[in-house]
């Protein structure tokens, strides 16, 4: 089937206007590896006339109708979790909606009640006295130094603001809320990124031979070298001690162990329960539960993806995704029976709208409803999908 005629059939299928004989071709496009396989040639071809804010509104929405779909084919219960093909499907509905109409774009977008917006740069500077700032969601983050400026230059506060009567250093804090993330530059020139939903605690200035600063939530660190003055990072459960290096900690208080994987250089992990020690290399990721410390090989860009504004859903169940969704978008999650037992693979843009990253789990059997009070209730569909062969393309 040519390419004319799959544009066709969808159009008719958007309108509710398919014939019984087309809608029995239809269907036949959506489920067979043919039709697959013509689909995503339309979709390299059509892919450069396509801009990202043609990709959502109204012609995303009436994608999900090709979701609906799709979604009685039978899948596996550990599957991989093909973004790619999602999007790819999402785009051609988008692109034939967009052809077949000229090239006009809808100017009236209609939005879904869970299609909440991706987070950004937020964050509130909380100094000792308990004053506390909105920082700027212009900017993506601050230079702690002689008083505290914007990554531009900007002012934020000036060094008179901060002092203190008897000149010593105090603790400052700065926090992202859900959906937000924000950069630090340390006094020594030490980078921290805030994840959302974290907090970082730091003294206004580092004292002679320490450089201390504490985590809650999850950072990825670039350590200025210091011979002279380690670097020490307090977390739950543990103490990472290091001279200079790159690394990333996920410490947050709902996650069931704290994981710090190291990107270069060396630290140095300290159990505060058991105080057993282990000390990493480059790709090596540390995993602390209560007085336990596990060490093992790791591919790190999976757990540093964030900061470049990646979800990377790989090897990850689906609780584990879920959590981290909950904290980009700022929603609560609740699930109806028993929690699927799902291995995700792949990964997705954090700038996607929620609709669109909801709609990879509804591919795969997974029911959603979002409640008034931001609650999405998430169950698995009625019918048990059959086991199939993991897809590798």
């Amino acid at each position: 089937m040519d390419i004319s005629r799959i544009v066709y059939l969808h159009q008719r299928f958007l309108e509710g206007t398919l014939s019984p004989d087309e809608n029995v071709e239809w269907e036949g496009v959506v489920h067979s590896p043919e039709g697959d396989a013509a689909i995503k040639s339309l979709m390299q071809a059509t892919w450069a006339s396509i801009t990202p804010e043609n990709q959502q509104s109204l012609a995303e929405r009436r994608a999900q109708r090709v979701f609906d779909r799709v979604l009685r084919k039978p899948v596996a219960r550990t599957f991989r979790l093909w973004l790619a093909a999602a999007a790819a499907l999402l785009l051609v509905a988008t692109a034939a909606w967009l052809l077949l109409q000229n090239g006009r774009v809808p100017t009236q977008p209609e939005l879904r009640v869970d299609n909440f917006s991706p987070g950004g740069n937020r964050a509130t500077l909380t100094l000792a006295d308990g004053r506390t700032i909105a920082l700027s969601e212009a900017q993506a983050g601050i230079v702690v130094a002689n008083g505290i400026t914007y990554l531009d230059g900007s002012q934020v506060m000036e060094n008179e603001e901060l002092k203190m009567k008897n000149e010593r250093a105090v603790l400052n804090s700065i926090t992202t809320p859900k959906g937000g993330t924000y950069q630090v530059t340390l006094p020594d020139g030490s980078k921290v990124w805030l994840n959302a939903a974290s907090t970082l605690r730091y003294p206004s200035r580092f004292a002679d031979g320490e450089r201390r600063v504490e985590i809650d939530g999850e950072a990825y660190f670039s350590v200025a070298k210091d011979t002279h003055a380690p670097f020490v990072v307090w977390s739950r459960d543990q103490r990472v001690d290091v001279l200079g290096t790159e690394f990333n900690i996920n410490a947050y208080a709902d996650e069931p162990a704290v994981k710090t994987t190291l990107v270069e250089g060396a630290v140095q992990i300290v159990n505060q329960q058991s105080k057993l020690v282990k000390r990493l290399r480059p790709g090596e990721q540390s995993i602390v539960r209560g007085s336990d410390t596990e060490k093992q090989p790791v591919d790190v860009t999976e757990y540093v993806s964030w900061r470049d504004g990646r979800f990377n859903f790989e090897g990850k169940s689906l609780p584990e995704v879920m959590r981290e969704l909950e904290r980009w978008y700022d929603f609560r999650v609740a699930y109806e029976g028993r929690i699927p037992e799902i291995e995700f693979y792949g990964g997705i843009q954090r700038s996607r709208n929620l609709a669109m990253v909801m709609t990879l789990l509804e591919t795969n059997g997974i029911r959603y409803r979002m409640q008034g009070d931001s609650t999405l209730v998430l169950a698995m569909a009625r019918t048990t999908p059959a086991p199939t062969e993991r897809r590798n393309d």
